[in-house]
């Protein structure tokens, strides 16, 4: 019969066989020669496998453990890298490597200092302050009308209109009111400087809107021309602001309970439909802040306008007002007080115009003439309309533009701050008493 060979695992009790104490022990190792044991073929063709010393208390594996291996391993892979770190190609990978990692870090710390900038703009609003203080004149009736408006209840759906001639005062105290208030952002444009770009600029600046941070991939396939599962950026920044916009509305009207306001804008043309949209969202509350003339007129007109809720007026100081912003405010006596209220009215605009040519050495006669200045031209524009307003008081829309021959025409008159709409109402006045009285010295000496 063939011998089998076969591997033996180690003992398991290695005390069994030690040589102090095994039963082995007891005999000499002369005494039972290899060649007269039974399985001495075995043992003798196998010694790779099996091993017992007298020296040894248990038989062990050649192979090493484990945690050996794992650090030949890394010392093996510390070594390849460290090799290939010092070829140029190892280097390149490297930097992107290390350049994608500093990349995606800064990108969402500063996203994440954007979000929170965004959110702050509205949490604790963002209106500037009234910078000279001597302008402002607080009108109890006014100021809680303006508060009510730009602080509207929960579920306040509509737009609203503050309308006001140049000088009123209804800028400086909307900024006032609206200053004290949260939730509220504060838009202003120069009328002479009126687009989508330049609105766009300045309601990114009150909003504390920048560009997201991207990632330098998505740029690098952005200039390729290939999408990275986003909308292409090339949309106008209007749309983009206005977006981050609504999306800051829903987490502040999620955690005060009402709508935040955006206060004075003037593109009309462009906001009154997002104002009428988001109005009908209950995502935010718009406040047009503007001048009597045109715009109502150009807002009534509108389909939009069906949203359109609260209309106040902020028209000019009655005597006593006036005669106690002079003399009170501006340090007049009141007999000169009474003598500018007699010339410009109720205007703030025009009282203190008129107190600083009198303070720069301007005498009396020389401040009227100054302040009738603008009403000059009108003598090409439309003496029929002053006859008509002089005879019944106004003057209809419809017979406005029919007698200023088009409608060009009649929006340049109302864009001259010679005539004045007042709101809701289809009637035209003259803007000021000043042009009032010019214009009728011009009618009697045409």
């Amino acid at each position: 019969m063939a011998a089998r060979a076969a591997r033996i695992p180690p003992y398991p009790f290695p005390r069994f066989y030690s040589p102090c104490t095994s039963f082995a022990s007891s005999f000499h190792i002369h005494q039972f020669p290899a060649s007269h044991l039974p399985c001495s073929r075995f043992q003798a063709s196998a010694p790779k496998y099996f091993h017992q010393g007298t020296h040894r208390g248990l038989s062990t594996w050649g192979s090493r453990g484990f945690f050996v291996k794992c650090l030949e391993s890394r010392r093996l892979f510390y070594g390849k890298i460290k090799a290939l770190l010092q070829t140029p190609l190892g280097l390149g990978l490297a930097t992107i490597f290390a350049g994608s990692v500093c990349n995606v870090v800064y990108a969402q710390y500063s996203n994440r200092v954007r979000e929170k900038r965004l959110r702050s703009a509205l949490a604790t609003g963002a209106v500037p302050d009234v910078e000279r203080k001597a302008t402002l004149v607080e009108r109890q009736g006014a100021t809680r009308a303006i508060e009510s408006i730009l602080k509207p209840q929960s579920d306040y759906a509509r737009y609203n209109m503050i309308v006001g001639n140049h000088g009123t005062g209804k800028t400086t105290l909307v900024r006032h009111i609206g200053h004290q208030l949260d939730g509220i952002l504060y838009v202003n444009i120069s009328p002479n400087s009126v687009s989508d770009k330049t609105f766009a600029e300045e309601f990114a600046k009150a909003f504390h809107w920048t560009p997201a941070t991207r990632f330098w991939h998505d740029m690098l396939l952005s200039y390729w021309g290939i999408s990275a599962g986003e909308a292409a950026d090339d949309r106008a920044i209007l749309v983009k602001v206005f977006e981050e916009f609504h999306n800051q509305a829903k987490v502040f009207k999620k955690n005060k309970g009402r709508s935040p306001v955006l206060a004075n804008p003037k593109l009309l043309n462009i906001l009154q439909d997002m104002a009428k949209d988001a109005a009908d969202d209950g995502l935010f509350i718009t406040v047009f802040v503007t001048s009597e003339g045109g715009a109502p007129i150009q807002m009534l007109g509108r389909s939009a306008s069906s949203r359109l809720g609260k209309v106040m007026e902020i028209g000019d100081m009655n005597h006593d007002e006036a005669i106690d912003f002079l003399c009170n405010k501006r340090a007049i006596s009141e007999s000169v007080a009474q003598d500018i209220y007699s010339l410009v009215g109720g205007r703030v605009g025009l009282l203190v115009t008129a107190v600083h040519e009198l303070d720069s050495g301007q005498d009396f006669a020389g401040v009227g003439e100054l302040l009738l200045a603008d009403a000059r031209r009108f003598r090409e524009a439309g003496i029929q309309i002053a006859n008509h307003i002089f005879q019944h008081g106004r003057i209809s829309w419809y017979d406005f533009y029919r007698i200023s021959g088009s409608t060009s025409q009649g929006d340049q008159l109302l864009s001259l701050n010679i005539f004045t709409t007042a709101p809701r109402s289809e009637w035209v006045f003259f803007d000021t008493k000043p042009m009032e009285i010019t214009v009728r010295a011009l009618v009697e000496n045409a």
